[in-house]
């Protein structure tokens, strides 16, 4: 089977066990992206004792129902957006946002706002209002600002996860933020 691969549909037929790697650029040992144990699914899936779910790098069959495509090409070195909420009642995008930074250990949530940054008031309704350049996670819950909800706050704060808060209609932001560069508010 590794010799002359066909582990998925794009069969390409290369011998991973020489070290070829074909269309996924699978390596010929498995690489695991993530494993958890689920014991809060419903009793058809977990049985009594609970349930593994193991997701491996370098997956390329971008299966329909899979909400872990987007883990398993980590490895690949590329940049993963998220862009979508959970569906659930009660969760904002945001807290949608913040749980998918903390399941793949991301490194900062970039947040694309009108404005670019956070600011003390709406600088649109309030002229006085003034810019942070860097803010902790407490001053935003403690100051009611509204940069993203409190419980997407209080998850990132948990997990230590950065945010920078930038304006997306300015031209090139998107890349300054991804490249680094400083740009709008570091909340940390």
């Amino acid at each position: 089977m590794l010799e002359d691969c066909m582990l998925c549909p794009h069969n390409c037929g290369v011998n991973r066990l020489n070290g070829e790697k074909g269309y996924c650029g699978s390596p010929k040992d498995m690489v695991i992206a993530r494993y958890s144990l689920h014991m809060w699914e419903e009793p058809c899936i977990s049985g009594d004792n609970g349930s593994g779910t193991i997701f491996f790098s370098y997956c390329n069959l971008k299966c329909v129902f899979c909400q872990n495509y987007e883990i398993s090409t980590l490895n690949k070195g590329r940049v993963v957006i998220f862009a979508c909420g959970t569906g659930n009642t009660y969760f904002t995008t945001d807290t949608g946002a913040a749980v998918r930074a903390a399941e793949i250990k991301a490194d900062v949530i970039l947040v694309a706002k009108t404005i670019d940054g956070v600011y003390s008031a709406d600088p649109k309704v309030d002229p006085t209002a003034i810019k942070y350049d860097e803010i902790t996670y407490l001053d935003i819950i403690n100051k009611d600002l509204k940069v993203m909800d409190a419980t997407a706050i209080s998850l990132c704060r948990e997990n230590n996860i950065p945010l920078v808060v930038f304006a997306m209609n300015e031209p090139g932001n998107i890349i300054k933020a991804v490249k680094g560069e400083k740009i709008g508010t570091i909340v940390k």
